[in-house]
């Protein structure tokens, strides 16, 4: 039994969990899903799942809490989750073979069961994880103050999870040699996701109508997302006109951009995963401006649903798309413009969505995630 976890929300590192019992699944590993119980999963798996909780102490109350609260933000401590997930499927009768886990805390020192962990956070220096969490919170004395320890401890415990793992998952080939420099045990894996056969959308010439380009996050007016950014960009292009689809919430600034552009518009609100993507496969072109993320699983869906993609020239999004095409500099509008211009010619287009489609089934699906596992699971 393999297990993989821990599915406790709703963010890209839960998907990360979702697609690796997938491969795994689909790869013919018995594979069992650990989540919370606060979590919603899908009517139908093809694989065991595992209800999990963590007891705190609900005794604890006042000024001792937020003082335990804070130690355990800024501790290297693990909380021994496959420790604990171990020993409750001992009950069961049910021996481990692997842990799978998503995040460095979650690995514990007490087994010797192999324990492999995704890193998610490149390059790995402390300067990096204070400038992504400073990037995150909002303006304020106490936000800064928690954007701080917060950022402290996260790299502490990516630290001892990543000496106690038996390997590390480094997502992206940069991430790996820089981890392996630091002599840590890396192995190169980038997440995997659904990768459907005949996936391109070649419905009519896109000269006979108007190009169709999504933007998609939960929630449009985050700082982090950049999407003002990109509609401002996009408000001051006149010359041609789009149909634009914005999935996630929005707020008085980008409906005042939507009543000011020039472009048609469909706001479809919050969506959940999947009908985010059947909503993506209508559309030619799929636009991402974060200021910063760990991954972007978005953009390598978008590629797998057969759309072209264009994205920031930064880290780790420049290794999902694989070439400076389909890259502009961030926040640079010229750069985004040009290359926008570029893409949206017919030919090009095409071109891009073929060669999305394609590494998108190189390096991201299932089969290639279970294929590129086979030297850590040989003995399973």
């Amino acid at each position: 039994m393999i297990i993989v976890g821990y599915v406790y929300n709703n963010n890209g590192m839960a998907t990360w969990c979702f697609e690796t019992a997938y491969a795994l699944h689909e790869a013919g590993y018995n594979v069992m899903l650990v989540h919370s119980s606060t979590i919603k999963l899908p009517e139908t798996l093809p694989f065991k799942t595992f209800v999990f909780d963590f007891v705190g102490n609900s005794e604890m109350k006042g000024l001792l809490k937020k003082i335990k609260t804070f130690f355990e933000i800024v501790s290297s401590s693990s909380n021994k989750f496959s420790f604990f997930i171990q020993n409750e499927l001992a009950k069961l009768n049910i021996q481990p073979k692997a842990f799978f886990l998503n995040q460095s805390n979650l690995v514990s020192a007490n087994i010797i069961t192999p324990q492999y962990v995704c890193a998610w956070v490149y390059p790995f220096t402390l300067k990096r994880y204070i400038t992504s969490s400073f990037t995150q919170m909002n303006i304020g004395v106490k936000s800064k103050v928690l954007a701080l320890t917060t950022a402290i401890g996260f790299y502490r415990k990516d630290l001892n999870g990543f000496n106690n793992a038996t390997h590390v998952l480094a997502i992206t080939e940069a991430m790996h040699k820089q981890l392996l420099k630091k002599r840590i045990k890396s192995f190169l894996l980038p997440p995997c996701c659904e990768v459907a056969t005949n996936n391109l959308n070649n419905e009519e010439i896109v000269a006979n109508r108007k190009i169709r380009i999504v933007i998609s996050t939960l929630d449009l007016e985050s700082k982090r997302k950049n999407s003002i950014w990109l509609l401002q960009c996009l408000n001051k292009i006149s010359t041609q006109t789009f149909e634009i689809t914005l999935i996630g919430k929005t707020g008085n600034i980008i409906n005042e951009l939507i009543k000011n552009s020039p472009h048609t518009f469909y706001c479809s609100g919050q969506l959940n995963r999947n009908e985010a993507l059947q909503q993506m496969k209508t559309a030619d072109i799929f636009l991402f401006a974060s200021l910063s993320d760990d991954w972007g699983y978005v953009i390598a869906e978008a590629m797998a649903k057969g759309l072209a993609v264009l994205v920031p020239n930064n880290h780790p999004f420049n290794f999902i798309v694989g070439t400076n095409d389909y890259c502009f500099e961030l926040n640079n509008e010229d750069s985004f413009t040009n290359k926008l211009f570029q893409l949206v010619n017919a030919s090009n287009l095409a071109k891009a969505k073929q060669y999305n489609s394609n590494r998108a089934e190189t390096l991201f699906s299932r089969k290639q995630f279970a294929y590129n596992l086979k030297p850590l699971l040989v003995n399973l």
